[in-house]
């Protein structure tokens, strides 16, 4: 029995060992570097939510369908352009808090969004696939692309230190209630994993990266009631899911860089 437990203690020390070694190797961060940034731009920005679960099957039923339907087709009636709301606050939230954590200036949305030199970049060197949630930002997948050139290129246009690309996913990070048969009530809470990554002109190597900084879940919900969304606590919990993941990301960034100076 008792080499039992000593066998079972020593496994649970190596899952640890390994979850730990794992979450060091996600981060990457050079010190020295990123002591020379002041001013940076958030160049990219992906932002996907899926909040499916496997209690969807069990909640779902024609009312919500037909919910749902109307609800497509009145904002096609109205004419209303696509504009993913919760992705700019996400944005904006991203900025605010380099700036309050790392004492960085960065560059607005607008601005980013407005620059010349950007926007010809991403015009240029567009591909399938590239679709950005915010209009004049580009997607990840297109910015991991880009040469260490074309970053200084953009950099000088900007006139930034650094560029940042950020990828945040959003997903359920649990459930409460019960439904069956489409009756009944399911909240969900959703959960973001950030993953970032930060270049400086010195040289192609990031001089921060973050692959996978996962946040609590939310403390609002998202109810559905008989496969009809309550929209109404939606950006709420979307917006607490994504400050805890920049909570986490920052979190993890200290740990690898030691205390942030003030600038």
């Amino acid at each position: 029995m008792r080499n039992r437990c000593i066998r079972l203690s020593m496994s649970f020390m190596l899952l640890a060992l390994s979850q730990a070694l794992v979450g060091c190797a996600s981060v990457q961060v050079r010190p020295a570097p990123l002591a020379n940034v002041h001013k940076a731009a958030i160049v990219a920005f992906g932002w996907s939510v899926d909040l499916s679960s496997e209690s969807d099957k069990n909640s779902s039923n024609s009312i919500g369908d037909i919910v749902a339907t109307s609800k497509a087709i009145s904002a096609l009636a109205k004419g209303e352009k696509a504009v993913d709301q919760p992705a700019v606050t996400a944005y904006g939230a991203f900025g605010k808090k380099l700036e309050e954590d790392l004492h960085w200036t960065v560059i607005p949305l607008q601005d980013v969004a407005a620059n010349p030199g950007l926007q010809q970049l991403i015009s240029s060197n567009r591909r399938r696939g590239d679709n950005s949630p915010i209009e004049g930002i580009m997607h990840p997948l297109h910015a991991d692309r880009l040469s260490a050139a074309q970053r200084k290129e953009v950099m000088a246009a900007l006139g930034v230190d650094a560029l940042v690309i950020a990828d945040v996913k959003i997903k359920v990070g649990g459930t409460s209630g019960f439904a069956m048969g489409g009756m009944g009530k399911i909240t969900k809470y959703p959960q973001a994993t950030i993953a970032l990554t930060a270049y400086g002109p010195q040289d192609a190597e990031p001089i921060w990266q973050d692959r996978w900084a996962a946040g609590e879940k939310s403390k609002t919900g998202i109810a559905n009631t008989m496969g009809v969304v309550n929209d109404s606590t939606t950006d709420t919990a979307l917006a607490e899911a994504t400050a805890s993941g920049l909570d986490r990301l920052i979190a993890r960034y200290r740990e690898q860089s030691g205390p942030i100076a003030s600038k």
